[in-house]
């Protein structure tokens, strides 16, 4: 395995990837990456304005690892959700990806937003974040769907995702916003 780390580096390297993190997330570590984050994006030169786009689409995926995922560690604290994050530069263009297992009730409901604000324009991702901002969020959500909306609306290209079946009706969702 030591022998594959640097050919994995060097694949990160070729793809652009400036961070990337996989493992347990808590409200610590969240903080922490959220560091790390801010002060490679300061490093990579990268403007204000795009700057907060990607921190933003960057929380919004890893609280999505913290509050959905099913891939879970039992410590002392508690349970501790598991999934991957990764940032990256590829020509003029920022991702933000992130992965964690679900389940086949979480991936229908996904797949039912993300398929509509995937064909969604501008204008239409602005007053459907306007409107869900009046609603009261559902029970099986911890928001009104502003999650995926505000990082459709920072997103310059169609959200991009996927749900791998991974057995036993598990799948491994992705989600790539391109910034």
């Amino acid at each position: 395995m030591t022998g594959e780390l640097y050919d994995i580096k060097s694949d990160m390297d070729r793809d652009g990837v400036i961070l990337s993190y996989s493992g347990p997330i808590n409200q610590d570590i969240i903080e922490g990456l959220s560091s790390v984050v801010k002060e490679k994006l300061k490093l990579e030169n990268i403007s204000m304005g795009t700057s907060l786009k990607i921190f933003a689409v960057f929380i919004e995926q890893i609280q999505n690892i913290l509050y959905y995922s099913q891939d879970s560690l039992i410590t002392e604290e508690g349970r501790l959700k598991s999934g991957i994050t990764i940032i990256g530069r590829r020509n003029d263009h920022f991702f933000v990806i992130s992965g964690n297992e679900t389940n086949q009730f979480q991936k229908e409901r996904l797949e039912g937003k993300l398929k509509k604000l995937s064909k969604m324009s501008r204008d239409e991702l602005k007053e459907a974040y306007k409107s869900a901002r009046r609603v009261e969020s559902d029970e099986f959500s911890s928001g009104a769907g502003l999650g995926f909306l505000e990082m459709a609306r920072k997103s310059s290209q169609p959200i991009e995702y996927e749900f791998r079946d991974i057995g036993e009706d598990r799948f491994f969702f992705s989600l790539n916003i391109i910034i």
